[in-house]
C-alpha cells in the first residue's frame, strides 16, 4: 500500500556497537581504505565521517550500498570493544529498520549479500542470544501495505501493557517505523529488521524476543523472479510466523509463489523449519464478512479448488488461517503520514481487530529447528548466516512453477529409477546364486518382483519415466532369464551325463538331489538306499533328466 513516511527512531547521541569483531578494521565503502572517525547510519552501514557526509550532501541523504533514504541528524559513532571476546551493547539504544540482507544486482553468482553487522546487533545482544527468538516475517505483493502494516505491530508490540486502543496513537500521529510512502516504485528493497526485540514470556514463563522482519515486495517487473523468490524463501526460513500479504484474493500466481519459495526453503541446506505458522492477509477485500470468519471461508474454498499438489499441502498440514481486510479508503493511499484520520472506519476496526488478536499470540510460536527444538538468538544468527549463503549462491534458473516442478520431477524420477533398479538387481543376485529353481517357476518369480517394484513408483513417475523403467527393468529380466536357463540346463546337464557322480552313493545322492529340488526327476526316483539307489534308483533318475533336457533343448522356454 505505501502510505506513510518512516521517521526513524533514533537520536544523534546514541552510541552503540555495530560489530564486526573478527575484522581487523572497518572499511569505508565510498574511500575503500579504513574507516578515519568511522560512523553508523540509521540502515546499518558504515562510513568515514567526512566521506559519508560529503555524500549525503550531493546525494539528497541516500546511503550509498542500500540506497535507504537516510538523515544526518541520526548518523551514530561506529566503536568497538577493546575486547573482542565480549560483545556489548547499547541495550537503551531505540531501535530502527535496518537492511539484513541486500540485493546486489551487479553481481550475477551471490546477487544476494548479508550483513553479519546487522545479525550480530540483532541476535548476539546479551539479553537475545542466549533465549529463544519469535521472528514475525511479512512477504508478498509490492506496494500492498507490508511495511504499514508492521509499523503498527511495532505500536502494538510497544504497549503490550495496553488494554484499550490508545496504543494506535492519534488521529494526527505520524506513523514511524519501516519506510514506506505513497507512489509506484518499491521502497523496501531486500530484507530488513527491526534492531531492537520485543520481551514477551513464553507459556511456561520462559523470556522470547519478538523481532519484525520486512521483505521486498514480489511481482515486481524490474525484479528478478528467482532473487525475489529467494529473498521470500530467506523470510520464511527465518520467520516463526510468516504473513503472506496479497491484493484482493488469493489466486493461482500466489499459490505458485507459495510452492517455489516454500520449496527453495526446503533445500536451504539448514535444519531450519520454515515458519510455524502462515496467515494469509486479505487486502482491499470488497465484500463482508471480514475477519476470520471470512478468510477462513475463502481459505478453505482456495484450498478446495488447488490443483498444485505441494501448495493445496502447505495451506492444509501447515494450519494456516485467513484474514479479510477491506480497502482503507480513498485517503490513506494518497497519505504519506498513514494516520487514521485518514482511514475509513471499518478498515480501522479491522486493522485493530487484527493486530490485538496476532501480537499476544506471538509467544507461542519461538523459531524451531527440524527437531522441533527451540532455537536461541545465538544460534538463529549461525544459522541464518548458513543458509544465506546456500540460497544466494545457489542457481534456480526460475521461468515458472511448471519449469522448476518439471526439474524437482527429473530429479525425482531419477532417484526413483536408480532406487528401483538397484532394488531389482539386489533381488536377481539373491536368485542367481542357486540353480534348484526350475526355469518357469524363476520367469514367474521375476515378473512378480518386476509387478511389485511398478506398482510402487506408478503413481510417482510421469508416464514416459514408468515407462522407461518398466523397460529397463524387463530387459534386465530377460537377460538374467537367458543366463539362468543357460546355466539350469548345464548344472542339470552334468548330471545326467555323469561327470560329476562318483561311484559312492553319496555322490549320487547329492546329484540327484539336485534334479529332484528342480522338479525334474519325481521324488520317488530319487529315493532309495545302498545298492537299490546305485544301480535302479539312479538309472531311472538319467533317464529322466536325459529325456527333460532333450524336450526342453528342442522345444525352448517361451520367455516373453
Amino acid at each position: 500500500m505505501g502510505n506513510s513516511q518512516s521517521i526513524p527512531q533514533s537520536n544523534s547521541t546514541s552510541t552503540y556497537y555495530l560489530l564486526e569483531p573478527m575484522l581487523e578494521a572497518v572499511d569505508c565503502a565510498i574511500c575503500l581504505e579504513n574507516c578515519e572517525d568511522a560512523m553508523a547510519l540509521e540502515c546499518g552501514h558504515v562510513y568515514c565521517n567526512g566521506c559519508i557526509k560529503t555524500h549525503l550532501e550531493i546525494n539528497e541523504n541516500i546511503c550509498p550500498k542500500c540506497r535507504r533514504s537516510c538523515d544526518q541528524e541520526h548518523i551514530v559513532p561506529f566503536l568497538r570493544p577493546e575486547n573482542t571476546d565480549e560483545i556489548r551493547f547499547d541495550l537503551t539504544a531505540p531501535g530502527r529498520a535496518m537492511q539484513l540482507i541486500r540485493v546486489n544486482e551487479d553481481n550475477k553468482d551471490t546477487p544476494l549479500e548479508l550483513d553479519t553487522n546487522v545479525l550480530k546487533l540483532c541476535f548476539l545482544r546479551e539479553d537475545v542470544r542466549d533465549i529463544p527468538v519469535c521472528i514475525l516475517s511479512i512477504v508478498g505483493q509490492r506496494r500492498c501495505g507490508k511495511s504499514f502494516l508492521l509499523n503498527y505491530i511495532l505500536r502494538r508490540l510497544g504497549n503490550l501493557e495496553c488494554e484499550d486502543d490508545s496504543w494506535m496513537s492519534g488521529d494526527e500521529e505520524v506513523l514511524n517505523g519501516f519506510e514506506c510512502r505513497t507512489g509506484d516504485d518499491s521502497i523496501t528493497k531486500g530484507i530488513w529488521i527491526w534492531s531492537k526485540p520485543f520481551f514477551m514470556k513464553l507459556n511456561e514463563g520462559e523470556r522470547i524476543a519478538v523481532f519484525l522482519v520486512d521483505t521486498e515486495g514480489s511481482a515486481d517487473a524490474k525484479q528478478n523472479k528467482e532473487v525475489g523468490l529467494k529473498l521470500s524463501a530467506l523470510s520464511a526460513l527465518f520467520s516463526s510466523y510468516l504473513i503472506f500479504n496479497i491484493s484482493s484474493r488469493i489466486n493461482s500466481t500466489d499459490l505458485e509463489d507459495l510452492e517455489m519459495f516454500c520449496l527453495i526453503a526446503e533445500n536451504g541446506g539448514t535444519d531450519l523449519k520454515p515458519f510455524q505458522r502462515l496467515l494469509f492477509l486479505i487486502r482491499d477485500w470488497n465484500s463482508s464478512p471480514f475477519g476470520f470468519e471470512g478468510g477462513m471461508t475463502h481459505l478453505g474454498k482456495v484450498a478446495t479448488e488447488c490443483s498444485l499438489q505441494n501448495a493445496k499441502d502447505i495451506l492444509q498440514k501447515k494450519g494456516a488461517e485467513c484474514f479479510l481486510m477491506p480497502h482503507p479508503g480513498k485517503k490513506l493511499p494518497a497519505s504519506n503520514e498513514g494516520g487514521l484520520k485518514d482511514m475509513d472506519d471499518d478498515f480501522k476496526e479491522c486493522l485493530k481487530q487484527f493486530i490485538n488478536d496476532l501480537v499476544p499470540t506471538l509467544c507461542n510460536y519461538p523459531k524451531m529447528d527440524r527437531e522441533n527444538s527451540k532455537i536461541t538468538g545465538r544460534q538463529l544468527k549461525e544459522h541464518i548466516q548458513k543458509v544465506t549463503s546456500v540460497i544466494a549462491s545457489a542457481q534456480y534458473e526460475i521461468v515458472s512453477l511448471r519449469e522448476m516442478t518439471i526439474k524437482q520431477n527429473l530429479q525425482k524420477a531419477k532417484l526413483l529409477f536408480q532406487s528401483s533398479a538397484l532394488c531389482f538387481q539386489k533381488f536377481i543376485n539373491e536368485k542367481g546364486n542357486t540353480f534348484l529353481t526350475r526355469p518357469d517357476q524363476m520367469k514367474k518369480e521375476m515378473e512378480e518382483e518386476v509387478d511389485k517394484i511398478l506398482n510402487e513408483v506408478k503413481t510417482q513417475l510421469g508416464e514416459d519415466d514408468f515407462e522407461k523403467l518398466k523397460t529397463a527393468l524387463n530387459t534386465e529380466k530377460e537377460v538374467f532369464l537367458k543366463d539362468y536357463n543357460t546355466k539350469f540346463y548345464k548344472a542339470v546337464g552334468v548330471l545326467a551325463t555323469g561327470s560329476v557322480l562318483a561311484t559312492t552313493a553319496g555322490g549320487v545322492v547329492a546329484g540327484v538331489a539336485i534334479a529332484a529340488n528342480a522338479g525334474i526327476i519325481a521324488a520317488g526316483a530319487a529315493v532309495g538306499t545302498g545298492s537299490s539307489l546305485v544301480a535302479g534308483g539312479i538309472g531311472a533318475a538319467v533317464t529322466q533328466i536325459a529325456n527333460k533336457i532333450k524336450k526342453n533343448r528342442t522345444e525352448p522356454e517361451d520367455n516373453n
